[in-house]
């Protein structure tokens, strides 16, 4: 009897001691930051994607964090850069994108991200400071990039780069969320500026902005009223800029360079 009573008390001892063991263990478990950068251009930051996303692959129990923080002053170019870091990237190696999540924090002066690694049921890292969709309620940049005209393979025109490769380290101006804010919000007029490149004139400006505004009527259903162009002058590249102004605020001021940089 007492040798019964013995293996009831070390089986009871053993199984408390196996559930204290995990759980030391899962309170032990941390999510680990493996890199930190600002903006960089497209080989570097496929790199380093690349790093975590081998992580992945080598570490089946793991999922990976990338916790973003945008350009405060470019929203546009912050949905552009998590769509590819989310939805596009991804794609190269075939990752189970389930293992893969993106947290905002805070817009900063300069964009800022992070990738992480999380072991089985540690948890997620906290982003510093909450990210919070602000109502526009004052003229607002949304996104800037070059824009010219130029002829694609097949003889068409266009002015934007066709993609994130193009220019190394850019995005095309996020027309299609400008677009969609718009329509949502009828308070709101959107304004292009249109800079030329040194050399190149107003007649230029013309030809860039009208290209775009029909881009924006024709292909992203904008109502032509609901748009307002500017020339804004000679830049040492050539830019459009995407701008929100709420009903009753001023329109954006253009900012052209004065002469071109040695």
């Amino acid at each position: 009897m007492r040798f019964v009573k013995l293996q009831k008390i070390f089986l009871i001892l053993t199984v408390s001691l196996s559930f204290l063991t995990i759980g030391f263990g899962q309170e032990n478990l941390k999510a680990e930051l493996v890199d930190e950068f600002g903006k960089l251009c497209s080989e570097d930051l496929m790199a380093r994607y690349d790093g975590l996303l081998i992580q992945l692959e080598n570490n089946p129990n793991t999922a990976g964090y990338i916790v973003f923080y945008g350009d405060s002053e470019l929203e546009g170019r912050n949905l552009n850069f998590i769509t590819y870091l989310r939805d596009i990237f991804p794609n190269s190696r075939k990752i189970d994108k389930t293992r893969l999540n993106v947290l905002r924090g805070k817009n900063r002066d300069k964009m800022h991200i992070q990738f992480w690694i999380v072991p089985g049921r540690a948890n997620s890292p906290t982003p510093q400071g909450e990210f919070i969709k602000e109502k526009i309620s004052s003229t607002t940049l949304f996104d800037k990039n070059w824009a010219d005209l130029y002829r694609l393979y097949d003889g068409r025109l266009e002015i934007y780069s066709d993609s994130f490769l193009d220019l190394g380290c850019e995005f095309s101006p996020n027309v299609s969320k400008f677009a969609e804010t718009l329509i949502s919000n009828p308070e709101l007029t959107g304004y292009l500026i249109v800079y030329t490149k040194f050399g190149k004139g107003i007649k230029r400006g013309n030809q860039v902005v009208n290209f775009a505004v029909r881009d924006l009527v024709r292909n992203h259903k904008v109502p032509q009223n609901r748009l307002k162009t500017i020339y804004g002058g000679n830049r040492e590249e050539p830019e459009i800029e995407l701008w929100f102004v709420p009903k009753g605020d001023k329109p954006p001021t253009p900012k052209p360079e004065s002469k071109p940089k040695k």
